[in-house]
């Protein structure tokens, strides 16, 4: 072979090798573009207007956690009853890369924010779970517990007016899975089981009748149904029970990263101290029945 047929051959192989990189680096390519995704379950937590029709949606995923990502269609008229907070949705997310904001598409599964619109007090039950999730958990860290707990609160809300002690219990629960469980499962002081009736706020640990009556005015209330699975909607342990749960929110978990208690939840706490909290169990039930008729 001489010197010219040699060359020729090395080039033909070069272009040939050249144009096998730039087709396997298409295939790719396209393989990889919608690399990251998952379709399931999800609450809607916020939403917030990026153009005309597009919106930023925040996700609570039951098996992926929390996720942002931009709906195109969420401000059309077909779409906006769909991305309201407190929303069960059908999510589907994908991005190329893990670390990339996203795109979100829903399909309603259960309008709960329409079903709380009737009751201020359940409407501002799901405002305020939905600014204290975001607070409380990791971006894409699966909390399922904390799921299903403020999936079952939102069941409630729609069925009955009992179910201020679930949202209690959520706020209980929201502390435990962020690293800031309260131990109520015996005195701090006497290690016995019985008779509790406070919580120290330094140790949060609960404190019997006994041990904490010398320090009453500085321990914090514990309300009966924390300690066993009854139901007491009386407002005096309602309030005791959110005064409670905001005091640990506050002090252990929102003061270490900055942040103040979320001004939902605080209209929450107010409408459970007014007289608004004594909304008739009867009206807001054909108010809510009256819903689900029109959808």
């Amino acid at each position: 072979m001489d010197c010219r047929a040699a060359l020729q051959l090395a080039m033909t192989l070069w272009i040939n090798s050249d144009v096998l990189y730039s087709l396997l680096a298409i295939s790719y390519n396209f393989a990889t573009m919608w690399l990251m995704q998952w379709n399931g379950r999800a609450l809607i937590l916020s939403t917030h207007k990026f153009d005309e029709y597009a919106a930023v949606v925040r996700l609570f995923s039951d098996e992926h956690g929390l996720y942002s990502g931009v709906c195109k269609s969420a401000f059309r008229s077909s779409q906006r009853g769909v991305f309201q907070a407190g929303n069960l949705v059908q999510a589907s997310w994908k991005a190329r890369l893990e670390e990339h904001l996203g795109s979100v598409n829903a399909e309603i599964e259960t309008p709960y924010a329409a079903l709380a619109m009737q009751n201020r007090v359940a409407l501002a039950g799901v405002n305020a779970m939905c600014a204290l999730v975001p607070l409380a958990m990791q971006e894409r860290d699966p909390h399922a517990a904390v799921f299903d707990a403020m999936h079952a609160v939102l069941q409630r809300m729609t069925v009955a007016d009992d179910w201020l002690c679930d949202y209690v219990r959520f706020e209980l629960l929201l502390l435990k899975e962020a690293g800031f469980g309260l131990d109520l499962r015996r005195c701090v002081a006497t290690q016995s089981a019985e008779n509790l009736v406070y919580v120290s706020p330094k140790s949060g640990g609960a404190v019997s009748a006994g041990a904490g009556a010398p320090y009453h005015d500085k321990m914090l209330k514990l309300p009966s149904f924390l300690m066993q699975p009854v139901r007491d909607e009386n407002p005096h342990a309602i309030a005791d029970g959110l005064a409670l749960t905001g005091y640990f929110l506050q002090r252990w978990m929102l003061d270490a990263t900055g942040h103040t208690m979320p001004a939902a939840r605080n209209r929450l706490v107010a409408l459970c101290a007014a007289p608004a909290l004594a909304v008739s169990a009867k009206a807001a039930t054909v108010a809510q029945e009256s819903i689900c008729e029109r959808a």
